[in-house]
């Protein structure tokens, strides 16, 4: 009877032991988590993100994604304006830098033709990025240069926004006129800011051309974001 008892005192004995040993070796749940990637998250990007922690550490030129302004169709100038433009605060050297970029006769006719896309057969999203990065700086130069100019620049834009590039015959590939219907909404965005009546005469003037239904679409979408922003404005509490 005695001899079982001391067995059992030692299995006992034994089995915690065992446990004990386990216990201290075993992960924390913080360092598995930190250590393996989660049930949600695909083994490879674990192992993406593990490779950019490590040239991270060796560098700090390291980048993830490309820099928004590594297109070389994107000339200096339009480059210029929007980094000057996306600042917070500017010296007063760089507020006269960025309107003398803006309102250069140079800069708006490059600006207009590369709008003008003449040429293009095929779709290029760096090339639709210089686009877009053109009608951007034709949007600003509405609201920094005198009359004359402004109206002038109006009536390019118009000639521009006529201009029915987006035939099947003409652009047969459909991504690259689908680029170019977006640019022709844009551009109609900016007449319709500066001059109303002109974007109305202009749609109303358009009805049984191949460009009817794109201004129109153009003329709701701004009449949308209109009332989105009266409506965002008048929920908006009040200044003391």
């Amino acid at each position: 009877m005695r001899k079982r008892q001391f067995a059992a005192f030692f299995l006992f004995v034994a089995v915690c032991g065992a446990a004990l040993f386990y216990w201290l070796n075993i992960e924390s749940p913080e360092e598995s988590r930190a250590e393996a990637p989660t049930q949600n998250e695909h083994p490879i990007v674990a192992k993406k993100n593990s490779d950019t922690v490590t040239n991270n550490s060796k560098s700090k030129q390291f980048h993830t994604f490309p820099k928004e302004f590594d297109v070389p169709e994107i000339p200096d100038y339009l480059k210029e304006i929007s980094e000057l433009s996306s600042k917070a605060l500017l010296s007063e050297a760089e507020k006269v830098e960025l309107l003398r970029q803006i309102v250069s006769d140079e800069n708006i006719e490059s600006s207009l033709k590369i709008v003008e896309a003449k040429g293009e057969k095929s779709y290029s999203e760096s090339k639709e990025k210089a686009r877009m990065f053109a009608i951007s700086h034709l949007a600003r130069v509405g609201v920094n240069v005198e009359s004359e100019a402004k109206s002038k620049m109006i009536e390019q834009l118009e000639a521009l926004l006529l201009t029915n590039n987006l035939d099947k015959g003409q652009i047969p590939e459909a991504a690259l006129r689908k680029s170019l219907a977006g640019d022709k909404v844009e551009i109609y965005q900016i007449i319709r800011s500066l001059e109303p009546e002109r974007a109305r005469r202009i749609v109303k003037e358009s009805g049984g051309t191949d460009l009817e239904g794109i201004l129109h679409y153009a003329e709701k979408k701004a009449i949308g974001e209109e009332t989105l922003a009266s409506h965002t404005s008048a929920s908006s509490p009040a200044k003391e």
